[in-house]
């Protein structure tokens, strides 16, 4: 199941005052030469240092989002959310949002495997949880972001999914011999393969009160199991 990569279609934000070198990096992404411009982004960002503006920062996240290399991105990106300005804390969360859904779908994807360790489908959700985190917060810019609030949308969706696939892949639950779920195809854009969700649109503050909610719940759960853990292990010992 790929689970989301929405924006990353959106075009590359301007440089106010680029060189030839940042002029050259912003060609080859508008190319799709996303190797080629990420390297050129980050050679940028390291000539820049601290001092490297929110648009260049922006756009070497969104090259090597491009490239599926989600820590890059979050490296990029995570500067801005110390920026004084709201937007450009809004594109910062926007970004992580992104970095962190991808690497949702590598733990969904390693958890899969016949070999795959057993904290890879929680992994995978953690990462889908703090997606949604970012992106509640980016909808909450001045104005409103229609595109953060949609992912945010769908990455509940996507939580759910991958709450059901972890909690089936317990051994409590007896389904290991059950065939595991087909393995993401890169035939088709993450764009084509989401459902057409039929759900009226969350306002920002109720996103926000979902993740509150959201978490709580997941602690709960996670407390849960622990003391089912405990109990078995203790009721082991002494059955023999």
């Amino acid at each position: 199941m790929k689970i989301l990569a929405a924006m990353l279609t959106c075009a590359v934000l301007p440089q106010a005052a680029g060189g030839d070198a940042f002029a050259a990096a912003l060609a080859d992404y508008r190319a799709q030469r996303y190797e080629a411009a990420l390297a050129g982004f980050t050679a940028e960002l390291q000539a820049a240092g601290e001092g490297a503006s929110p648009e260049l920062r922006c756009d070497a996240a969104l090259a090597a989002l491009r490239m599926r290399r989600p820590g890059d991105a979050e490296a990029a990106a995570r500067p801005l959310l110390e920026h004084n300005a709201a937007d450009e804390r809004a594109w910062g969360e926007f970004l992580l949002g992104q970095a962190a859904m991808q690497r949702a779908e590598v733990a969904a994807a390693a958890a899969r495997l016949p070999d795959a360790e057993p904290m890879a489908w929680q992994a995978a959700v953690s990462s889908a949880e703090r997606a949604f985190a970012h992106w509640c917060r980016a909808a909450q810019r001045p104005g409103g972001w229609h595109e953060a609030q949609r992912n945010a949308e769908r990455a509940l969706h996507a939580l759910d999914e991958l709450r059901r696939q972890r909690d089936a892949a317990q051994p409590t639950k007896k389904k290991d011999d059950a065939p595991p779920p087909p393995a993401p195809t890169d035939q088709q854009p993450l764009e084509e393969q989401l459902p057409d969700l039929t759900v009226p649109p969350l306002s920002p503050a109720q996103l926000q009160e979902l993740a509150q909610k959201l978490a709580r719940k997941e602690k709960e759960k996670r407390t849960t199991r622990i003391a089912a853990q405990r109990g078995q292990a203790v009721a082991g010992e002494r059955d023999w």
